[in-house]
């Protein structure tokens, strides 16, 4: 049919050609070329890159990389195909240059790098120092030099600075020789480079055969040793030319204080309080010698004078009768701390050793040995000769008060009942005083009892309300407390007390609680309480029955001797039969309890026993049925005390 277009679909491998890659968008098709050039001239690098459809793609930039650098841009190279570089010189020798396309996939592409080797003449990179040299010594000359090609160095020597020129036989970078024997003889040098692309000279130096100047000073040492005063002193230079003198010269930041020009090696300046830097050079027919500085700062002089208390008692008793003394120096001196009457005299010197502090105790005597008569003092510091502190220190007299007195108990009973049957009186005192302690009936000056107590600061003194054997009659006594401190006066005070004639007796007694009523049992009206106060007991509950039992046992232990306990049947079947019941529920507890009277069983309890025992059968157990009967009330027996 006219017009058709015949299709054939292959399946399979396609041949060889066809399943080569495809062409990338963009191929660089000339690379830029390495080359080689004589610094001052011009050099062009090409490069070209082309799409699919064999156009030309514009170069994005170009790139160089110096020798051992990084890559960066040519500036303003942007869509040039050639890139010309001109008046190379030796600093782009070895630089790398490459073009940077875009490769139409959203990068970049770039050329191989050409290298550019610069060709150049020698440039001395180092030159030669002269020297100045003791006559006949050695000396070298040194110099570095850069080329491409390589370049070959000869030296040259003149008696003139500016020739004639005579070619030495010496090659190479570096020139040894020695200078003439004779002094102040100098020849000068110079080393010349040469290759293919010219030839330069070094500068010229001068070598002279001369007296050296000395070398630097060693071991430099600058001290502040006292106030306003520098030292310094140093080691003569081990080599280099001789000393005549030294120059020393003193600095205060860049200002200069004072220059000196010594022959000795050490040297003592005056200078106020600051920072100074001193500066050293020996000085000889050769010259001067290098300097050699350190620094040192003048401290200002400060002197203290403090004590360890401001006032104290001389009074040998151990109590506050010494004070310490505390001085100090910036820089170590060597003193006395005089103590100075009212009278302008000198009562004691404690002498310092050169120091820069010192503590020192005073023990409030005078030179003579007797203890300072109180009174205001000046305490003045003298160091290397000249007072520089003074203050006041006050001496006192130990003036003893007493700051409180108290009987233990306002009421004596002094019939040995053990009962308040001795009272005891504390005192105290402001300063460790000894104290005499009166006790007299008010309204009589004879004494009943008296006591010479040690000295302290505070006494306990028990009175046993005794006359002799005898208790003392009832009435108000009173106690005389003197008290006196060391070389202060006596004070008195006094405290009063009362004795009782009253005394404790005894009495047989018994307290019944039936046990159907025991959880709510009311104790009250307690027998035994002599202040007249209450108990009781209204509940069964353990924290009650804990504090019920505890006020029991205080009172029971004080003031109650032979507590017994007794669970109680009102119509017992077997005189065993109130044991066995306790026994069943208590066991070990129970096992003490014997028989008693009308059907009841008793044990005498410890105070241990009254908290653990009988107290909860009362309260938790009044009324239980066990195994042999039911208790049907309790009963305690004690023996009372009353005061009568």
């Amino acid at each position: 049919m006219a017009g058709a277009v015949a299709v054939v679909v292959v399946l399979g491998a396609l041949p060889a050609a066809a399943a080569e890659s495809p062409q990338p968008p963009v191929r660089i098709v000339t690379e830029p070329s390495s080359q080689t050039v004589t610094a001052g001239a011009d050099v062009s690098f090409e490069a070209q890159a082309l799409d699919v459809a064999d156009a030309d793609v514009p170069v994005l930039r170009w790139d160089v990389q110096p020798e051992g650098g990084s890559w960066a841009p040519v500036s303003q190279s942007e869509g040039d195909a050639t890139l010309l570089v001109e008046d190379v010189t030796a600093t782009v020798d070895g630089s790398s240059y490459r073009a940077v396309f875009d490769d139409g996939l959203g990068g970049t592409i770039a050329t191989t790098p050409a290298v550019l080797s610069v060709q150049y003449a020698p440039v001395f990179v180092t030159q030669p120092v002269g020297a100045t040299v003791a006559p006949g010594g050695a000396f070298k000359l040194t110099v570095a030099v850069q080329a491409r090609p390589a370049a070959t160095v000869v030296w040259q020597v003149a008696d003139g600075s500016s020739g004639p020129w005579t070619v030495t036989e010496t090659t190479g970078t570096t020139f040894s020789g020695s200078v003439s024997t004779s002094p102040k003889v100098t020849r000068w040098y110079r080393a010349v480079a040469t290759n293919m692309i010219g030839q330069v000279a070094s500068q010229v130096v001068a070598v002279t055969s001369s007296q050296l100047a000395p070398k630097a000073v060693s071991s430099l040492q600058v001290t502040n040793p006292k106030p306003t005063t520098i030292t310094a002193s140093w080691k003569a230079p081990a080599d280099g030319g001789p000393v005549s003198t030294y120059s020393v010269t003193l600095k205060r930041s860049s200002t200069v204080v004072t220059t000196k020009s010594i022959k000795g090696t050490s040297i003592t300046l005056t200078a106020p309080a600051g920072t100074y830097t001193l500066v050293v050079r020996a000085v000889g027919p050769g010259g001067e010698g290098p300097v050699r500085s350190a620094g040192v700062t003048v401290r200002k002089l400060t002197q203290t004078l403090t004590f360890s208390a401001w006032s104290f008692y001389p009074f040998p008793d151990g109590y506050r009768d010494s004070v310490t003394f505390k001085a100090s120096s910036t820089y170590a001196q060597a003193g006395a701390i005089n103590v100075v009457d009212s009278k302008g005299a000198t009562v004691r010197t404690l002498k310092l050793a050169s120091a820069k502090s010192w503590s020192v105790k005073f023990d409030g005597r005078t030179s003579s040995g007797r203890a300072l008569t109180p009174g205001t003092y000046k305490v003045r510091l003298y160091l290397d000769g000249v007072a520089v502190a003074d203050k006041q220190l006050k001496a006192l007299a130990t003036d003893a008060k007493p700051t409180s007195a108290a009987w233990s108990v306002t009421t004596l009973y002094p019939v040995r009942d053990g009962y308040v049957d001795t009272a005891q009186l504390t005192v105290s005192s402001s300063l460790p005083a000894t104290a005499q302690i009166t006790i007299t009936k008010v309204g009589s000056t004879k004494a009943v009892a008296s006591a010479t107590l040690a000295r302290a600061q505070s006494w306990n003194y028990r009175w046993t309300g005794l006359v002799g054997s005898t208790p003392a009659p009832a009435g108000t006594y009173r106690a005389t407390i003197v008290v006196k401190g060391g070389d202060g006066p006596a004070r008195t005070t006094t405290r009063d007390i009362v004795v009782s004639a009253k005394k404790i007796t005894a009495t047989a007694s018994t307290y019944r609680i039936d046990a159907a009523d025991a959880a709510t049992a009311v104790l009250s009206g307690n027998p035994y309480d002599v202040d007249g106060s209450a108990w009781f007991y209204s509940s069964p509950y353990e924290s009650d029955i804990a504090a019920f039992a505890a006020k029991l046992d205080a009172s029971f232990q004080n003031k109650y001797s032979g507590l017994t306990l007794y669970g109680c049947l009102d119509s017992p079947v077997s005189d065993n039969q109130v044991a066995a019941i306790l026994f069943d529920e208590y066991g070990d507890l129970a096992e003490g309890f014997a028989m008693g009277d009308s059907g009841c069983a008793g044990v005498s309890f410890p105070a241990a026993y009254v908290l653990d025992g009988w107290v909860e059968w009362i309260a938790g157990n009044a009324s239980e049925n066990y195994d042999y009967g039911i208790i049907d009330y309790w009963k305690i027996s004690y023996t009372r005390y009353v005061l009568k």
